[in-house]
This record gives structure tokens, C-alpha cells and sequence, in this order.
């Protein structure tokens, strides 16, 4: 196959996938192996991990790496394919998926995914959980197959020794207004008796508590009223919380939300159609 040809392929795959593609997924489109191999060599391709390219020019950014190693584990099937099937899905979790939401402050200095069935990475900061993860426990973001924050939270209860960087990760979804406190305290059931609580909406509690979550939610509330501006404002700088930073990630959440939810229309949009085409050619 010409490098040209086999270039276009590849590239058509990629595009879906934030510039990546897998060597199995370029081989089951029909391009060879050996033309993979040239396209690395005159450096139209990168190779990120074991059996995953990056076309020349695409973009990349914090996640990249991440995406990869999740392509990886599941290389014979794109990106669509994999979110139109979720019977045994590879989802990206914990620390991994809470630095993806955007949530806490714990370092993901290593590849948190779960499996519903065994699997194996080549790479040694790849760990792969295993654990059944229901559709309801699944969202998409940053291209990726993810823990929703409330799943993401109960799985961090059950593997984090300290409930307060747990908590920490709490208090940020929730500044945000990102996670449902009602869904997410029976998740916390069995994580509950690890930190001393008896269940979990007891833990919830605590940790709601440790962070001054409701007391924080109410004080800002309470800044948009001229008569008690002033002594809400006050308060929130005794429990440590800069109101002026807090109106600021409020606006910038709004507008940050509205950009997610246009560019996941977006992919699910072209996802659906993908789908759909490999329907009708069935």
C-alpha cells in the first residue's frame, strides 16, 4: 500500500480519537503493518505506547498519554465502537478519572482503569481494576470511557487511606455543582465501615462536614444579598474560602459547562452517525 494511501486510513480513524489510533485498528481497516512502520519512521506517526500511534499535528494535551494507554487495553475496537458497546466496558477510574473531572487534588501518578472482565496492560503505570461498572456509572469525557463523579467518588472511598483527600474531591464537584449527593451516598455503603462509618450516607455526612460543604454552599448564596453581603463574606474567609475566587470559578464553570456540552454533543453526534453507517453496511 502507498504511504499516502495508507496515511488517509489512518487519519480517518484518528480523527475520532483526538489523533490517535491503534496498530489493530489501521490493520483491521487494511493497512499493513509495514506501511504502519514507514509512516513512523518518516515521522508521520509517533508512537506513544506499545501498539498506539499519534498522527504528526494533532493536537495533544495533559490527557494524551492517558487516552492512549486506555485505547491500548481494548486496541481492536475505535473509540465509538467501544462507547456504542458497554456489555464488558474498560472505563477510565479513580485517581485517573478524578483528574479528568477536574476534582480534588490527588496526583494520578499512575493509570487508574476498570475492567468488568480480566485484563493486562504491557505498561507498568497501567492498574486495571476490576469491578462490574454499570451503564449508569458511565459517562464520556475527553474523548474517554469515564467513572461518572459520583462512581468516581465512591471509588476513591474504597481505595484512598485518607478520607480527606476524599473529601477534598467532594468539596470541588460540589462547589461546581457536578455531583448528586442523593445518588452518591448508597454508593458510599461499601467504603463506609473502611473509614469508621456505619454507613454511607453517615460517611457522606462526615465528609460534607470535614470541608464545610453546606455551611459554604449557603455563605455564598447568601453574597447576593445587599444586607448580608458583608458578614457572609466575612464568615467564608473564616472557614478558609476567598469568595472573589468562588464567584470567579462560578462563572468560570458556567461557561466551561456550556463548551463541554457542545463539543460532547458534537462527538456523540458523529459517534451515533459512525455507528449508524456500520449498521447499514451490516
Amino acid at each position: 500500500m502507498k504511504s499516502a494511501t495508507a496515511m488517509r486510513e489512518v487519519a480517518r480513524i484518528a480523527e475520532m480519537q483526538d489523533g490517535l489510533v491503534t496498530t489493530s485498528q489501521a490493520v483491521r481497516s487494511g493497512v499493513p503493518r509495514l506501511s504502519l512502520a514507514r509512516l513512523a519512521e518518516s515521522e508521520d506517526l509517533e508512537r506513544l505506547t506499545h501498539g498506539v500511534y499519534r498522527v504528526r499535528g494533532a493536537d495533544e494535551d495533559e490527557y494524551t498519554d492517558l487516552r492512549a494507554a486506555w485505547l491500548a487495553v481494548d486496541p481492536g475496537r475505535t473509540a465509538a465502537e467501544r462507547a456504542a458497546d458497554l456489555v464488558h466496558p474498560i472505563v477510565v477510574s479513580h485517581r485517573s478519572a478524578a483528574a479528568v473531572h477536574g476534582i480534588g487534588n490527588l496526583y494520578a501518578d499512575r493509570h487508574e482503569l476498570t475492567a468488568s472482565v480480566r485484563k493486562q496492560s504491557r505498561r507498568s503505570d497501567v492498574v486495571i481494576h476490576r469491578a462490574d461498572v454499570p451503564r449508569s456509572d458511565i459517562t464520556v469525557a475527553r474523548g474517554m470511557l469515564v467513572t461518572t463523579i459520583e462512581r468516581t467518588l465512591a471509588d476513591l472511598a474504597r481505595t484512598e487511606p485518607e478520607l480527606g483527600d476524599v473529601a477534598d474531591a467532594l468539596a470541588s464537584a460540589h462547589h461546581r455543582g457536578t455531583v448528586d449527593l442523593e445518588r452518591l451516598g448508597p454508593m458510599l455503603d461499601a467504603a463506609a465501615r473502611r473509614h469508621g462509618s456505619r454507613d454511607g450516607a453517615e460517611l457522606l455526612e462526615r465528609m460534607r462536614e470535614m470541608r464545610g460543604i453546606d455551611a459554604v454552599s449557603r455563605l455564598l448564596g447568601l453574597i447576593s444579598i445587599p444586607g448580608v453581603r458583608d458578614a457572609a463574606w466575612r464568615r467564608l474567609e473564616e472557614l478558609g474560602v476567598n469568595p472573589a475566587e468562588e464567584i470567579e470559578k462560578e462563572i468560570a464553570k458556567q461557561e466551561l459547562n456550556m463548551r463541554v456540552a457542545l463539543r460532547v454533543a458534537g462527538r456523540s453526534a458523529s459517534w451515533t452517525t459512525t455507528s449508524d453507517e456500520a449498521t447499514r453496511d451490516e
